[in-house]
């Protein structure tokens, strides 16, 4: 035997019915303009958190290039220094006298640049916890050499 919903809430929807059609045509009108206008608002809304947590993410990953582009630049500058020092090595001291003073500049400028990078950047922000803060320090002992 079958239940009917009319035994189990009433005429719920006949009340609705009756209700909506003893209003009078202006509260009829307000109401069905405001509930797609909610539903509209709803959803904007939930579209605009969800692009502010884009724009967020967005801008962890900006600091994250930032800190792989001057690491990039050190371990270039210090694989010229590495070659020109090997070619110096091998002529004895007659090759690369002149070029790599000053490219051990520009490795020291680029070493110094990614101490800067490393000093404003929150590693912990990334979930780095307590791996990042041994990497900064044996980074600091690098620059100390």
């Amino acid at each position: 035997m079958a239940i009917s919903t009319d035994r189990l809430f009433g005429n719920v929807r006949g009340d609705i019915v009756a209700h909506f059609d003893s209003m009078n045509v202006g509260w009829r009108v307000r109401l069905v303009i405001a509930i797609p206008l909610f539903a509209v608002l709803f959803f904007a809304a939930q579209g605009l958190l969800l692009k502010r947590s884009l724009v967020e993410s967005s801008g962890k990953i900006v600091e994250l290039v930032d800190v792989g582009e001057t690491a990039s630049e050190l371990v270039h500058e210090m694989q010229k220094e590495r070659g020109m020092s090997a070619g110096f090595i091998g002529s004895k001291g007659k090759n690369f006298a002149d070029k790599l003073p000053g490219q051990r500049k520009l490795t020291d400028e680029k070493l110094a640049a990614l101490a800067t990078t490393f000093d404003t950047f929150d590693a912990a922000a990334f979930g780095a916890g307590k791996f990042a803060p041994g990497i900064y320090q044996r980074f600091v002992g690098l620059i100390a050499m």
